[in-house]
């Protein structure tokens, strides 16, 4: 289990992501990142990378080490990733429902998300606005970020791959594990709820 946590280290360090609204994107500092660069920080990513015990941990380390979508864990869930790994990437939602508490919503989380963390949530359904996929193997990370009705987004890291697309509606279970904000293109600032993966469910199918 430690080793493929220091292989998703590593891609956490060359990461891609690249926020975006709906509507626009909001951020081009990705683009002038060189592959050097990316090296340099692979590196001192796994030097830094002694204390990642558990998908917590794991979580924790990309809030603080990421430059585009910072945020700080929630001490319930980086407890609940770290006891309950299996509840991450999960291939049959049935596995993950006995943790579901389907009563949390956005406007709660965004709240006080430190009294979340502990359950799984399920999102409302949701339009795909951006993927992106980095690594291969067990050092898969897909970013996705999306948005529903309401305009609540929601910005999921989930450690495997999936076959999710831009433009997919889909409908997320997942550990909130933090909120984050980014300036969008039209100058303001959006907020977005960080999600722990567990399973994405594609509903245009």
């Amino acid at each position: 289990m430690r080793k493929r946590f220091l292989l998703t280290l590593g891609m956490v360090a060359a990461m891609s992501v690249s926020i975006v609204g709906c509507g626009g994107s909001s951020s081009s500092s990705n683009e002038k990142t060189t592959e050097s660069q990316k090296t340099e920080a692979a590196n001192s990513t796994e030097n830094d990378s002694s204390d990642i015990d558990g998908m917590g941990d794991l979580y924790e380390y990309i809030g603080e080490n990421s430059e585009d979508i910072p945020y700080t864990i929630s001490p319930k869930a980086k407890t609940f990733l770290n006891d309950h790994p299996e509840v991450c990437a999960v291939k049959k939602v049935n596995s993950i429902k006995k943790y579901v508490d389907a009563s949390i919503e956005y406007k709660q989380v965004e709240k006080n998300q430190n009294k979340f963390g502990d359950k799984i949530m399920k999102t409302p359904e949701c339009y795909v606005i951006k993927v992106n996929e980095s690594g291969e193997g067990n050092s898969t990370i897909t970013e996705i970020q999306v948005c529903d009705a309401d305009s609540n987004y929601y910005y999921v890291i989930y450690n495997g791959s999936l076959d999710i697309y831009k433009e997919d509606t889909v409908q997320i279970y997942g550990v909130p594990v933090g909120m984050t904000s980014f300036e969008n293109v039209g100058g303001g600032t959006t907020v977005s709820l960080i999600i722990a993966g567990s399973y994405v469910h594609k509903t245009n199918e």
